[in-house]
């Protein structure tokens, strides 16, 4: 270990920090496919998961490790800025360490809930931390407590890890430091983009089935994750597709298109507001919704899940089931559409809604 560290001089804490994460990733992903081995054998997907896995995490490794490679190529050594910059190197390590432990610790909770390994969801859900985190103190203790265990362990261990690293390095001369920068360049860029084409490493790239956790699985969540947030960032605003126009206009074209007798629309400071005969001139008939917070499918036999809700399954009999309605959005307040209010009027014909 002595002859290596003193081979690979200033780059040997991130080549081994690499190494570390890469058997990290590695052994959470074994831990993955045993768990969906069922999916995994029905999909012919162990060599894919595994080989193109290695190929994702090195590129990880690359990404996250190039910038700091660089500055010790450079800038190491027995002096204030490479203590500083070992100092830093140290707490670079160990943050790394944590995100990819807790973000693969993580993961099979996510994947219980999603079928797939935290993406963008993982992030949007971020935006409303007070909600979020409510419901992971009302539903799920345990994992919380464990995850602040295992976050504890992983900083403390890291940061140990990390001083072994940065002690005892042998720093090459002055004019050896352009030639490690240009093969750290080199190797790390090359890692990075996993691919000598126009474009770099993708999910699309190590996709090979169906299935789409089976595709997650070659992937480890802090890519995914950070994979999702730069196609987020890089989310074109869609007012730059749309010319303006005139609210005017606007208001006319809607009206055009609701099949509305002009006659129908009542002035006022809601320019769509109509009265709307219903086609219906028997018996009033009564609309029940049943709304219920975080009940899923998978608790409706009906609906494929467990027999955890007996009186829909019979309400699902009884009456008309749509089995293929589904969210628009990822939260409640986002996947149920508003449902306008409905008065009764005087007359039995007539509904303003």
């Amino acid at each position: 270990m002595k002859n290596l560290k003193n081979t690979l001089g200033p780059v040997y804490p991130v080549v081994m920090a690499g190494f570390a994460l890469i058997l990290l990733m590695t052994v959470f992903r074994l831990g993955l496919a045993l768990w969906q081995s069922d999916r995994v054998s029905a999909t012919d997907g162990w060599l894919a998961v595994f080989a193109s896995g290695l190929r994702v995490d090195i590129a990880s490794v690359c990404i996250l490790f190039l910038i700091p490679a660089m500055l010790l190529s450079l800038f190491s050594g027995e002096h204030l800025v490479g203590r500083v910059l070992n100092y830093l190197l140290r707490i670079w390590i160990t943050v790394a360490l944590w995100f990819v432990v807790y973000m693969e610790s993580a993961t099979p909770a996510f994947i219980l809930e999603y079928d797939l390994r935290p993406n963008r969801l993982f992030i949007e859900y971020l935006i409303y931390p007070k909600e979020v985190f409510s419901m992971l103190w009302t539903g799920y203790k345990f994992e919380l407590a464990l995850s602040l265990v295992v976050s504890v362990i992983t900083l403390v261990l890291g940061w140990r890890f990390s001083g072994y690293l940065v002690t005892g390095l042998r720093y090459p001369k002055w004019y050896w430091r352009p030639l490690v920068l240009v093969a750290v360049v080199l190797i790390g860029a090359l890692g990075a983009r996993s691919s000598l084409g126009h474009r770099p490493l993708n999910p699309a790239m190590v996709s090979f089935s169906s299935d789409p956790l089976m595709n997650d699985l070659v992937l480890n969540s802090g890519y995914s994750v950070l994979f999702a947030a730069k196609q987020m960032s890089s989310e074109a605003s869609a007012f730059s597709y749309y010319p303006d126009m005139p609210e005017e206009d606007i208001i006319a074209e809607i009206k055009a298109s609701m099949v509305v007798d002009k006659d129908a629309f009542i002035p006022g400071s809601r320019p769509t507001l109509a009265n709307h005969y219903a086609s219906y001139q028997g018996k009033p008939k009564n609309i029940v919704i049943l709304l219920l917070e975080s009940h899923g499918a998978r608790y409706v036999k009906s609906l494929g899940g467990i027999d955890a809700s007996p009186n829909l399954d019979k309400l699902m009999q009884e009456g008309w089931g749509f089995t293929r309605m589904y969210a628009s959005g990822t939260r409640s307040v986002r996947g149920l559409k508003p449902l306008p209010p409905v008065l009764r009027l005087p007359r039995p014909e007539l509904w303003l809604s």
